[in-house]
């Protein structure tokens, strides 16, 4: 088993959007807005639904993740600049696929595939988990891997939510809260794979995806699906403080200690 993904965050890309039912709100599946998301109107599983995601300047991509759906039979087609579609993905576990998926119940979908130019995304639904609800994806996120942590230092996280609470005359509180906030600080020490630290220097200078179960899913890695390390819980991240370095015990010759601190950007 590997660690911690890492991707890169792609800006700028001019997409035009495009879907069979309430194209409108197509565009938001790129959104970071949370509270927004893409739905079928007057959907059923007997109607097949579309949506498109046309790049007017091609990029290239390596993985393409859809957080937040509820399709069951479905199938995404990957169109490249050469004229030709992706057929074959790596998807959780290192399971590989195909572009069709006909029985799926995980309600967050991940293919990886060579890097390649990609000029447009489309994705075909019919069945939902439950039959005939109206379809819904609430983000899709096109992107490129940096790298994976080979080794497993410490993820310290945190989901901040900003609690506030007022005391009322009856001594009982009022508790309000705001959107949830990630944070983590990686931990590495007396570390003795100095590609997973040269990785984390790489990042040093720009946004980039933190995906704590790095692909990973099931009670053969996890005990227990907690936040942070479920499927859906991909974020946008910059490193938030000074990177704190050394040689263990001041040996130069010794493995290094190091503890990058990241925090969730928009």
């Amino acid at each position: 088993m590997s660690g911690v993904k890492f991707f890169k965050c792609i800006e700028n890309l001019e997409i035009e959007f495009d879907g069979t039912s309430n194209a409108s709100l197509v565009a938001s599946v790129l959104d970071y807005d949370k509270k927004k998301y893409w739905r079928s109107i007057g959907s059923t599983d007997a109607k097949e639904e579309a949506i498109t995601l046309a790049l007017k300047n091609e990029a290239e991509l390596d993985t393409i993740l859809i957080i937040g759906h509820n399709l069951k039979n479905f199938s995404i087609l990957i169109h490249l600049s050469n004229g030709s579609i992706v057929d074959t993905f790596q998807s959780f576990n290192d399971v590989v696929c195909g572009n069709s998926i006909s029985s799926n119940s995980i309600a967050t979908s991940y293919f990886k595939f060579k890097p390649q130019s990609v000029s447009k995304i489309e994705i075909k639904m019919l069945n939902t988990f439950t039959e005939d609800k109206e379809k819904k994806i609430e983000r899709i996120v096109l992107t490129k891997e940096v790298g994976q942590l080979k080794g497993f230092p410490s993820l310290d996280t945190e989901i901040n939510e900003s609690f506030t609470k007022y005391r009322l005359l009856s001594g009982k509180y009022k508790v309000f809260k705001k959107d949830e906030v990630f944070s983590a600080s990686i931990i590495f020490k007396n570390y003795p794979i100095f590609e997973d630290i040269e990785l984390m220097y790489s990042l040093a200078s720009e946004s980039f995806f933190i995906w704590p179960c790095g692909g990973k899913i099931g009670s053969d890695y996890f005990k227990c699906n907690i936040r942070s390390y479920r499927p859906e819980d991909l974020y946008k991240v910059s490193i938030s403080d000074n990177v704190q370095e050394s040689f263990d015990k001041n040996i130069y010759t010794s493995n290094v200690n190091l503890v990058v601190k990241v925090v969730e950007t928009i």
